[in-house]
């Protein structure tokens, strides 16, 4: 049985180039390798409100099940 994992993260305030404040997320992990995620590695993030879920994608393309739009 595959095993889940939950991390507890914090959303700190970062700012545009312009000094504005914006909202960061950061994810400097070593606990992500684990979850075969690596260097160079492509991935998803599908939003909903309260919820953000990382998908890696397979062979550097983006997988996203065919109810969710995606946005650039």
């Amino acid at each position: 049985m595959e095993s889940v994992v939950a991390r507890r993260l914090t959303v700190y305030k970062g700012s545009t180039k312009d000094y504005e404040p914006i909202l960061l997320i950061s994810l400097l992990a070593q606990w992500l390798e684990g979850l075969d995620f690596f260097i160079g590695d492509k991935f998803t993030i599908i939003c909903r409100q309260g919820e953000l879920i990382i998908l890696k994608s397979a062979r550097g393309e983006g997988y996203l099940p065919k109810y969710i739009d995606f946005v650039s």
